[in-house]
């Protein structure tokens, strides 16, 4: 089961609608087993050992003024034990890179942007450039430990941990490029 995790910082808010729904109508068509859970019940969820199916998280992103989760890095704790892949979207990427290190950056971009891939690897498979849509207001540096395997103008859209199938993006595979979400599901 991939555990879709909601960023947004009211639970049951109209930004699920925008962020998460999109990843899990990817997932349910492959199909895939998912369940979003609110981040604030993120550590709950993954405690219990006895019943917890988690295979995989997907960290969904969130609206562009809707950063509380930045506020609540106790919340993500928990993934640094997590032994199963881990995909963070946007804001999700956020919570990665600062959880291991990283440091956000204001750098407002929205719209389709193009990229170059730093490295070939097993969640993006574009060889040179890739076009991908990013809504958000801040970026992370990349922090001790990681890979970087996209880069724009010198500053990291995807990264990936050297270890641990970790891995974040900064801009929206659910708006274009949907084939990494896919992908993603089958690490």
């Amino acid at each position: 089961m991939i555990l879709l995790v909601d960023l947004s910082g009211k639970k049951g808010s109209m930004h699920t609608l925008e962020f998460v729904d999109p990843v899990r109508y990817i997932l349910d068509a492959i199909p895939v087993e998912t369940e979003v859970i609110h981040f604030l019940d993120l550590a709950n969820m993954l405690g219990k050992v006895d019943t917890n199916k988690t295979d995989s998280i997907i960290l969904c992103g969130t609206a562009l003024k809707d950063n509380l989760y930045q506020n609540e890095t106790s919340a993500f704790e928990c993934l640094r034990s997590f032994p199963g892949a881990i995909l963070g979207i946007c804001a999700g990427m956020h919570v990665i890179g600062v959880l291991w290190g990283g440091e956000l950056v204001k750098n407002e971009q929205i719209g389709l942007h193009q990229f170059h891939l730093s490295l070939n690897n097993r969640l993006i498979h574009q060889k040179d450039e890739l076009n991908a849509y990013h809504l958000h207001n801040y970026m992370v540096t990349v922090p001790p430990g990681f890979q970087v395997l996209a880069e724009e103008h010198g500053s990291p859209v995807a990264f990936k941990h050297d270890h641990q199938d970790h891995y974040g993006v900064l801009f929206h595979p659910e708006v274009r490029n949907r084939e990494i979400i896919q992908r993603f599901s089958l690490l």
